[in-house]
């Protein structure tokens, strides 16, 4: 997610001047209660405060929905940020600039790209004034000059070099169109247009800057949509189109439509539906997914109602469980046979579309009655093959109230209590799983691996005491390893604050737990940690001493050690008590 184009010593540093109760409070109303702040969680519907903000720390954690972070990560997903923005906003917030990686000539050349993008854009849009053929076409779709402005809508005229001509053809120019795929190379000496008699689409990055094309032609050729070809700019799987569009009409979207074509969305927002986006040839994945989340938390897909929109809408919904936090509402509207979203809302207006948007179908009517059709009978097999999909398919979700909500509807589904599905229940992958769920097979050692973690975060200068750690070296329990990598790091860095750490940790299980275990207050007083930590961990040595121990001994008892176990053995007895 970091932006290789600024140095990570700065974004280490922006962190560390950022004191996160600057920019917490001004977005929510926090309430000081011992050490920490508390509110009602701004990610999540709740009526108790889950949500807390450590001063000390640097971090935020809310218990109800897993949300946690540094600074940035608050801004990025309060705000709705991109990582680079929520980066120049602090750095403004502290009166400095955003240097840039020193002799990072690959992203100079990408910068170069989007003037050059702009150039493009303007030609075009002066092209299509010249053209009476492409301003018809445009009106016969009952697009007006005022929706083609706001869209930046232009057109290519025929022939093989006009941009070209246009942008001129030294070495520099002709190497950046090919760069941005606006041209294509014919040989060594020579380039020609890709795109050629076709109204143009610019396509958005969320600042705005034009980073490709999608070119649709006005007759009977082929490919009926040409787009931009990957570029250093433009990566298809993860851009949606309109939705710079709809964040410049909307402070706040008030949901987001998620529609097939360019033109769905050109139309809508003309008849006044300005918060509709699409991918851009691709089916969405969750990348779009997880944009579109970041700036609303109602999505409704657009499908045709045949088959085949049937089982797209079931692709997207199953890519959607694990997004499904609680807040988050997901629907469908599959569309009468032959309309599309342009062709409907020009035919029953705004006020009529936006109703159909009010009843569009919620995603677990979709999610039960496609399942019901996988598994039509009333047998106890077909019953149980339902359930076994479904649970499949909702132990993907994020714990929460949502998950346990269809976990209710599939027990009154194949009519078993709720208490008889829990103890059928495949175990269920979470964002933020409790202690419980990671639990190892030898849970008591897990559990006073925990405990150390606890204490660790809450003071990490009780590295520096842990003196001997030999039984972690050779560690295969998770948690174990967990612990270890914690010891190490704030052996190193004492003063560390967990908003950092969890800003550098890669593995987003382990983040969210340290997450977890880091907000949550322990019931015994500070001065306590030292003594509590050395026992534990003194504990934690001699279980797991004696469970080597053990393992050597029955090896022996079954074939002879080689003199590295043996020697191995003599050493741990001399740490047994």
């Amino acid at each position: 997610m970091a932006d290789s184009r600024i140095p990570q010593s700065f974004i280490r540093d922006i962190i560390d001047r950022t004191d996160i109760i600057e920019i917490v409070r001004p977005r929510v109303e926090l309430k000081k209660k011992g050490q920490n702040h508390h509110a009602r969680c701004p990610f999540h519907d709740e009526k108790t405060p889950s949500f807390t903000v450590s001063e000390t720390k640097q971090f935020y954690y809310c218990f109800g929905c897993g949300a946690h972070g540094n600074a940035l990560d608050f801004l990025m997903n309060y705000d709705r940020m991109e990582f680079r923005d929520a980066i120049e906003y602090l750095a403004a917030h502290h009166g400095i600039d955003v240097p840039k990686v020193e002799g990072h000539t690959t992203d100079r050349s990408y910068d170069a790209l989007f003037p050059v993008m702009k150039q493009a854009t303007n030609f075009y849009r002066q092209q299509l004034g010249k053209n009476q053929q492409a301003i018809d076409y445009l009106k016969g779709r009952s697009l007006t000059g005022d929706i083609a402005k706001v869209f930046g809508i232009g057109f290519a005229p025929p022939g093989w070099d006009n941009l070209i001509k246009a942008m001129g053809n030294d070495p520099k120019m002709r190497s950046h169109l090919t760069s941005t795929g606006m041209a294509i190379d014919r040989d060594r000496n020579s380039v020609y247009d890709r795109f050629r008699n076709r109204i143009m689409f610019p396509i958005h990055d969320l600042r705005g800057r034009v980073i490709a094309f999608g070119g649709r032609s006005m007759g009977d050729e082929q490919p009926k949509y040409l787009n931009s070809p990957e570029t250093p700019i433009f990566h298809k799987s993860q851009e949606l189109y309109g939705l710079y569009q709809a964040r410049q009409a909307n402070q706040k979207l008030p949901c987001l439509i998620v529609v097939e074509g360019y033109m769905d969305v050109v139309s809508l927002y003309q008849h006044g539906i300005t918060y509709s986006v699409a991918t851009l040839g691709t089916a969405i994945n969750i990348k779009h997914l997880q944009k579109c989340l970041r700036f609303s938390d109602d999505i409704v897909f657009c499908f045709d109602g045949d088959n085949a929109g049937r089982k797209a809408a079931w692709k997207g919904l199953t890519l959607a469980m694990p997004a499904l936090r609680d807040g988050i509402n997901l629907k469908f509207l599959f569309l009468p046979d032959g309309e599309d979203p342009d062709s409907l809302v020009k035919k029953i207006g705004k006020a009529a579309f936006e109703a159909l948007l009010a009843k569009a179908t919620p995603l677990q009517t979709v999610f039960f009655d496609e399942l019901k059709k996988q598994h039509p009978g009333n047998s106890a097999a077909d019953k149980a093959g339902l359930a076994k999909e479904a649970k499949k398919q909702i132990s993907l979700m994020p714990q929460g109230i949502y998950q346990e909500l269809l976990y209710d509807e599939l027990a009154r589904l194949i009519g078993v209590s709720r208490d008889e599905l829990a103890h059928t229940q495949i175990a269920r992958r979470r964002s933020t799983p409790p202690p419980a769920e990671i639990i190892t097979p030898n849970k008591s050692a897990s559990k006073l691996t925990l405990h150390c973690i606890s204490l660790l975060l809450q003071e990490p200068k009780l590295a520096k005491k842990s003196g001997d750690t030999l039984f972690l070296h050779d560690a295969t329990d998770s948690m174990d390893i967990l612990l270890l990598k914690l010891l190490h790091i704030f052996k190193e860095h004492p003063e560390l604050p967990v908003g950092q750490l969890l800003s550098h940790w890669d593995d987003p299980t382990e983040q969210a737990l340290i997450a977890r275990l880091a907000a949550k207050e322990l019931a015994f007083p500070r001065e306590g940690y030292e003594h509590e930590f050395l026992d534990t961990l003194k504990a934690l040595n001699q279980q797991n001493l004696k469970r080597r121990i053990n393992s050597l001994i029955n090896k022996a008892k079954e074939s002879n050690l080689d003199q590295d176990e043996k020697k191995l053995l003599a050493k741990l007895l001399t740490h047994r008590e």
